[in-house]
């Protein structure tokens, strides 16, 4: 199973369609409110300095912002 971690943001339209295509898929991910949480910011700014949210971090590589298409090739998911 891939490690999954989601920096998002409250009312994020872009972080929320990242958290309805995982529940839709049943992707299991860990999610680290950047607004909300100083360390989570931090964990973000140290390996992403213009910590954008969504960012997604998926076995440790970095994906910036919401591609529904590069996520569905990276999970393997076939509509």
């Amino acid at each position: 199973m891939k490690k999954v971690i989601l920096y998002c943001v409250a009312g994020s339209v872009y972080s929320d369609m990242v958290k309805r295509l995982f529940k839709k898929y049943k992707i299991v991910y860990e999610e680290k409110r950047i607004d909300t949480d100083p360390e989570a910011m931090k964990e973000l700014v140290e390996i992403v300095p213009d910590d954008g949210a969504p960012t997604i971090v998926i076995d440790g590589k970095i994906y910036k912002y919401f591609d529904e298409a590069e996520l569905k090739k990276i999970f393997k998911i076939k509509d």
